[in-house]
């Protein structure tokens, strides 16, 4: 049993290329036999190989998860009341996760960084569920979108959702759009 990362490129307005296919190693790998505390370690180490993908080089890449259950995106619960959460692209919500863009990039309207892409399929009228508990805390954030406290509390739902899909797939997507100066 193994995890395989596929990165590839984008650089509009070509079609996305396979830059690699990477085997991740079996010490990165979700266990259940392995204490928690040793599975939280390989999956850090799974973390900083997708965050090693990312560099100077492009403007964003994005991890794609397809969620494709009545279950909450967020705490992966069914509670009595759900929402379904709309994005004017679709049914994509992206979080920001991994290191803070460089100081020089301003982060307000920049694009810039590691990005989870979490989408819905058609099966669930593309939008994605959430619960109303996670709803209370989800949307406040969306209201001032780059303050450093919203940043906080999407890297810490990107990496919880990133962990519990962590135990159960084994394809993941990265796609690294190149910046636009580089075409």
């Amino acid at each position: 049993m193994h995890i395989l990362l596929e990165h590839t490129e984008f650089r509009y307005p070509q079609p996305a290329t396979l830059v690699d296919a990477i085997q991740i190693p079996s010490h990165q790998l979700y266990y259940q036999k392995r204490s928690d505390l040793e599975n939280e370690t390989a999956f850090k180490s799974f973390l900083a190989a997708v965050e090693s993908l990312h560099c100077d080089h492009y403007s964003h890449t994005t991890v794609g998860l397809t969620h494709n259950t009545k279950k909450c995106f967020i705490c992966d619960k069914t509670k009595d009341r759900m929402h379904m959460l709309h994005h004017r692209k679709g049914s994509n919500q992206f979080l920001r996760f991994g290191p803070p863009p460089h100081e020089n990039i301003a982060d307000i309207f920049a694009h810039q960084g590691l990005y989870l892409e979490i989408y819905a399929t058609n099966q669930y009228n593309d939008n994605v569920p959430i619960c109303s508990d996670c709803e209370a805390t989800y949307h406040p954030y969306g209201q001032d979108h780059f303050c450093p406290a919203v940043r906080i509390a999407e890297c810490a739902m990107a990496e919880s959702i990133m962990y519990r899909h962590w135990k159960k797939v084994r394809n993941w997507d990265c796609c690294s759009a190149v910046t636009p100066q580089d075409n």
